[in-house]
This record gives structure tokens, sequence and C-alpha cells, in this order.
């Protein structure tokens, strides 16, 4: 009894995180066992959803498209991770045009102990914070290469002798300066 109590807990946690949405649809039919995709609040949606064939509620889930690669996973048996990155789209299919989100999507065949089909299940996963956080790592690096091509050309205009060591102590750069304090005949 404990076992059940505890995936009992967990089953029905899945569709209270923020950062996830699961959806489970069994049988040639496609029909939709399990949705985290409407929030609690629209339980009616929920169980008008639920027992229903995809191409039925196929609108709810985010159309033909989606309906295609559920038939295309459960038919190969191969999992599909949707290459693209759906912006400013809310974990329940809304636009959300205040708020800069992004969601992947993954359809996973889901198979019996003899390897046979029986169902798909797409997951979709929040990544708005990777996709930030990858965004702001570009931006600073295009800013560190923008002040190094400065400090560059301003290292090579001075008269003074510079140059950088690496933590190995090599050098690793050195101004014109040093080239001709070194190299007197090489001046233009």
């Amino acid at each position: 009894m404990q076992k059940k109590e505890r995936w009992k807990q967990v089953y029905y946690k899945v569709p209270q995180q923020k950062s996830l949405t699961v959806a489970v649809f069994i049988g040639p039919d496609h029909i939709c066992e399990f949705t985290s995709f409407l929030s609690k609040k629209n339980t009616f949606a929920r169980h008008s959803i639920l027992g229903k064939p995809l191409q039925k509620v196929q609108s709810a889930f985010g159309g033909e498209e989606v309906y295609k690669l559920v038939v295309r996973v459960y038919k190969t048996g191969r999992m599909h991770i949707d290459p693209r990155i759906s912006p400013n789209v809310s974990s329940t299919g809304r636009l959300n045009r205040n708020k800069e989100i992004f969601l992947q999507s993954i359809y996973q065949p889901l198979k019996d102990e003899k390897s046979r089909i029986y169902g798909v299940m797409i997951v979709v996963v929040d990544i708005t914070g990777f996709i930030l956080a990858r965004k702001q790592t570009e931006s600073a690096n295009k800013r560190l290469l923008t002040t190094n091509k400065h400090l560059r050309l301003l290292s090579e205009s001075v008269p003074h002798k510079i140059f950088t060591i690496t933590p190995a102590g090599e050098i690793d750069y050195f101004n014109q300066a040093w080239v001709e304090y070194l190299n007197p005949g090489t001046k233009d």
C-alpha cells in the first residue's frame, strides 16, 4: 500500500511542476491517458480531453503538427526531440507576450516489456533559464572581444613596451615596441 501511495504522490505532483509539462497517449488511436498541459484550475477542460483520441482534441495540444509527430513516433518507435524552441508560449499553450519563455518538446515512445510500442509521451521542458544564460554569455563574449580589440589597438599605438604572460609563465603577446626594441632594423 505504501508503494501505491508514493506513486500517487508522484503522479499527481507532475502537473504542478512549472518547468515540466507531460501528456501520455495510448494505443494506435492515441487516446489521451494523462495530461498536465492544462492548468489545475481548468479541470473541466482536462476531463473533456482525457479518454479522447488526440486527433479529436489536437487543438488543446498545439494542433495537427503535434498529432503528426505523435503518429510518427508511434509508428517508428524512435524518440523525436523538436529542434525548434518555442518562444513566448506558456506551459498552458497560451501566447505570453509579456515574458520571454522558451520550451523544448520531446516525443518519447512508450514500450512494454517485449519492446512493443503501446503509446507516446510528450514532455515539454521550460529551458528559458538556459537560453537566457546563453544569450547573456554570448553578449558578454562579444563585449570582451571588442574590449580585447581596443586594448590590442591601444597597446600597438603607444611607444611603451607591453607584453602579457600566461599563468605558466609563457609570453603570449608583445607589442610592436618590443619588436622594434629587439630588432632595431625592422622599423618601417
